[in-house]
C-alpha cells in the first residue's frame, strides 16, 4: 500500500522510522527512510519505506510511504497523516476525491480535519502553494479561510426521482434534460439536508440552479410524450418541496447576494422570488 502525504517546514527524517514503526506497528529496523534519489545504503529488506523530497513553495516535503504485503496493520491515509500530524506538531496534506485533486484534506495536530486548495507554483510543477483553507491552518496565517466551492459540488446528493425517469446513461437530448432535473433535485436535497456537508452554498450557486430550472421546461419538449408526461410529474413533485422550504420575499434576499436589482428578479418565474428559510450564503 501506498501512502502519499505533504506537510510544511522542516523535515527531521532521523525522527520518522520510530514514528513509522509506531503507526504500523513494525520493529524500526523494520523501516527505511531516505531521500527520493538515495539508491545506496537502503534498507532493501524493510517492510516500511519512505522517500523523503524536499519541495519549494509552501509545501516543503513530499512523503512517499510504501507498506509492503506482510504489513498487518495498515492505518488508512486519514489516519496516518493524523499520526504524523500529532507526532510532528504540525499539519499534514493528502489527497482527497480523484475528481478534485487541487484540493486536499488537512490532518492538524489536535485531531481536526479540514480541506484546502492546493495549486502548482508554476508551469514546471516543482512546488506547491497553498491558496485557501476551509479553516486556519496552523503554521500557515497567510492562507485565505474561505468556503470551496468545489467541496460542494463533489459532494454526492443522491437524485432518485431523476434517477427514476431518466437514467443515467441517458444520451443526447435526454442526457440535456436529466442535468437539468439532476441540478433542480439536487437543490431541493440540499434544502432539505442543511446544505451539506458544511451548511453553506454561494448565492451564485443558487442563481445557476434556478437558471437550469429555466431551461428545463424548454428542453422538456424534446422528450417523448409518455417520457415527458413522467418528467413532468416529477418536476411538480420537485416545486413543491422547492416552495415548502422558501419564503416569498419579493427576490430581495437573491438580488442583494448577487448585486442584482429585485424589480428584475420579480419579472421572472416564480421560484425566483423566493429564498431560503435560512440563507445558506449569508457567510460569503
Amino acid at each position: 500500500m501506498m501512502y502519499a502525504l505533504l506537510t510544511i517546514g522542516d523535515m527531521f527524517t532521523e525522527d520518522l522510522p520510530p514514528i513509522l514503526a509506531e503507526a504500523f506497528k513494525v520493529a524500526i529496523h523494520e523501516t527505511d527512510v531516505s531521500d527520493h534519489s538515495t539508491l545506496d545504503d537502503r534498507n532493501w529488506d524493510a517492510l516500511i519505506t519512505c522517500d523523503c523530497e524536499a519541495l519549494d513553495g509552501d509545501l516543503t516535503w513530499l512523503l512517499e510511504i510504501y507498506a509492503t504485503a506482510e504489513v498487518k496493520e495498515k492505518p488508512t491515509m486519514q489516519g496516518l497523516a493524523l499520526h504524523l500530524a500529532k507526532r510532528f506538531n504540525k499539519p499534514f496534506f493528502f489527497a482527497w476525491k480523484e475528481t478534485v485533486p487541487w484540493v486536499r484534506r488537512v490532518a492538524f495536530p489536535d485531531g481536526r480535519l479540514t480541506l484546502a486548495r492546493v495549486s502548482e507554483l508554476d508551469d514546471t510543477g516543482s512546488g506547491l502553494s497553498v491558496e485557501v483553507a476551509e479553516e486556519e491552518i496552523p503554521g500557515m496565517p497567510h492562507v485565505r479561510v474561505d468556503h470551496l466551492p468545489e467541496v460542494v459540488r463533489a459532494y454526492d446528493v443522491g437524485t432518485p426521482l431523476s434517477d427514476s425517469v431518466l437514467p443515467r446513461e441517458s444520451r443526447g437530448e435526454r442526457r440535456k434534460v436529466r442535468g437539468l432535473l439532476v441540478s433542480w433535485e439536487r437543490l431541493c436535497v440540499r434544502m432539505e439536508s442543511n446544505w451539506p456537508p458544511e451548511g453553506w452554498y454561494s448565492a451564485s450557486m443558487y442563481r445557476e440552479d434556478l437558471e437550469h430550472r429555466d431551461k428545463l421546461e424548454l428542453a422538456m419538449i424534446s422528450l417523448e410524450k409518455d417520457e415527458h408526461h413522467a418528467v413532468q410529474q416529477i418536476l411538480a413533485e420537485l416545486d413543491q418541496r422547492y416552495l415548502e422550504r422558501t419564503i416569498d420575499d419579493g427576490g430581495v434576499a437573491l438580488a442583494s447576494a448577487i448585486s442584482e436589482d429585485p424589480s428584475r428578479l420579480t419579472s421572472r418565474p416564480w421560484y425566483w422570488r423566493r429564498r431560503p428559510h435560512l440563507l445558506p450564503w449569508s457567510t460569503d
